[in-house]
């Protein structure tokens, strides 16, 4: 798994996108800082929770754009070789194999069809 922070205009802010190897997809995370250190942070959105979600960084951008935030052509090609390096399959990862599966039902079709094509490779 990789995990990159990306400055924010907001200092009380943490953002962040990486490369999920078990569940096969980027993500993003932007939440706030608290103020105090018995809060917790509270979650501004987060991307690439599920199984084969985001499979490409095109697909990143797309749901990152949604919330008017663009990452650096370089940070781009970074999480490219993150994926490449870490590698994208269920293969000896039970646990993530059963996310998938109970994953499936609230799928989008497209996401679905690569969890099940993730899930053969798999078996």
């Amino acid at each position: 798994m990789s995990r990159h922070k990306v400055p924010t205009e907001n200092p009380a802010t943490t953002f962040a996108v990486g490369w999920d190897t078990p569940l096969a997809t980027y993500f993003a995370q932007h939440f706030t800082e608290p103020a105090d250190l018995d809060d917790d942070p509270e979650e501004l959105f987060w991307l690439g929770g599920t199984p084969c979600e985001l499979p490409t960084t095109e697909d990143l951008t797309a749901a990152l754009a949604q919330y008017g935030a663009a990452l650096p052509a370089g940070l781009l090609q970074q999480l490219d070789a993150d994926r490449l390096a870490e590698g994208a399959h269920f293969n000896g990862r039970p646990a993530t194999v059963l996310i998938a599966a109970a994953a499936l039902d609230a799928a989008n079709p497209g996401q679905a069809d690569r969890i099940r094509e993730q899930l053969r490779g798999a078996l």
